[in-house]
């Protein structure tokens, strides 16, 4: 029995000592896992801020490309809108002028019975 007493006495210190070993053996790994778990926020962080930052172009581009794309609408518009009002302008400046034209005759027609009115007037107010 000594013997085995001895083993077992054997057994335990060896055990003891590597006790030492595998809680510094654990501590590293924690302290491993650890700085990789902060070297992954550290990233992920940085990997965020791009993100972030690439949308925040990419919104201004989209954003200048609409405020392009509504100002050539409005151009556009506009130049309708002048061509439109030019083409009424002509039209009623036509229409305008062939009334003129219309009231001439008619006062063309009159005027030889507007003189004979006249001169009729003239002379009754002469007698």
């Amino acid at each position: 029995m000594p013997d085995m007493q001895k083993k077992q006495d054997i057994n335990t210190e060896q055990s003891n000592q590597n006790l030492p070993s595998k809680a510094g053996e654990v501590i590293r790994l924690i302290s491993n896992a650890e700085l990789k778990a902060e070297e992954r926020k550290k990233n992920a962080n940085l990997e965020a801020k791009k993100i972030i930052e690439d949308a925040k172009v990419e919104s201004e581009k989209i954003s200048k490309e609409s405020e392009q794309n509504a100002e050539e609408k409005i151009r556009k518009i506009r130049k309708l809108t002048e061509e439109k009002g030019r083409d009424l302008i002509l039209s009623l400046m036509e229409k305008s002028k062939a009334d003129c034209e219309a009231l001439k005759e008619d006062s063309r027609a009159n005027v030889e019975a507007a003189a004979d009115a006249v001169v009729k007037k003239v002379l009754e107010s002469w007698q």
